[in-house]
């Protein structure tokens, strides 16, 4: 895998760090470990702060939605605030963002800080 993921559990969120080359293949290995994290610790609300070098491929973009399938992502009880530092590549996980949410596999949004970003996700009524 040629990307970093730190994760922590910080009580009512896991909170993942990224960086690294983004890939369909990367992708799906990132987002098994992040599953199984959150199984182990039975949380769902997961903080992402990302800052990735380079972007997803277009298409690798609109077919996300099969990382998140295969990946176990799939049953809705996921909440996903993620902040993407790298404006490079923040509309690419954009795109990302709209294909997952138009399945209906996770509640989640893209945030351009932490502070908004945690915020939402541990407001339950958010």
């Amino acid at each position: 895998m040629s990307s970093i993921l730190n994760m922590t559990y910080e009580g009512d969120h896991i909170c993942v760090g990224m960086t690294g080359k983004s890939s369909n293949q990367n992708s799906m290995e990132l987002w098994q470990k992040i599953n199984d994290f959150c199984k182990n610790y039975n949380c769902y609300n997961i903080l992402g702060i990302s800052e990735m070098e380079t972007p997803l491929n277009i298409e690798d973009a609109y077919n996300y939605w099969q990382v998140f399938e295969k990946a176990g992502i799939d049953t809705g009880k996921y909440r996903i605030a993620w902040v993407e530092k790298n404006l490079s590549t923040k509309e690419v996980t954009k795109i990302v963002e709209s294909v997952v949410k138009n399945r209906e596999m996770v509640s989640g949004y893209i945030f351009n800080n932490v502070a908004d970003a945690k915020k939402w996700l541990l407001n339950k009524n958010g």
